[in-house]
């Protein structure tokens, strides 16, 4: 005569051998899904500050007569073009919680440092800074800095 089914003990057991292993494991899924969560935000923050710094490069070789280099002279109305010129892309991160400024610094010399001498002084240090939700440490924050001049265009 053939045994079917589990015994009270053996069903005790599983259900014993299962709450000893599973949390454990949805522990490591939960830091697994973290981690991924984490690149996907820092990959939408570098694609975010690449793409303005790429606008940044492209406005200071423009010929353009609002562009160029010489246009970071007011550097507040040259960021709010720029950010109406970008809005497309900032406005698509957006809803995932990816956002944008831009710093246009002072004339400087090569080094990056303001010396005051006007033979010198010929470039300016452009800083994007693009802030990003991370699941395991809040909001972080991703710069991306390119020196730029109008010195031989």
């Amino acid at each position: 005569f053939a045994r079917r089914g589990l015994s009270l003990i053996e069903t005790v057991m599983v259900v014993l051998v299962l709450s000893i292993a599973i949390p454990p494991s949805l522990t490591i899924v939960d830091h697994a899904v973290e981690i991924r969560a984490d690149a996907v935000s820092l990959t939408r923050a570098t694609a975010l500050a690449n793409g303005i710094m790429e606008h940044v490069l492209a406005d200071v070789h423009s010929e353009h007569a609002s562009l160029g280099f010489a246009a970071m002279i007011d550097d507040a109305a040259y960021i709010e073009g720029l950010n109406t010129r970008i809005a497309p892309l900032a406005d698509a991160m957006q809803p995932f919680g990816v956002t944008a400024r831009v710093i246009v610094g002072p004339l400087a010399d090569a080094s990056g440092t303001v010396s005051g001498d006007g033979g010198a002084d010929l470039f300016r240090v452009v800083r994007v800074e693009v802030d990003y939700p991370s699941a395991a440490a809040g909001t972080q924050t991703l710069a991306l800095e390119c020196v730029v001049t109008g010195f031989g265009l």
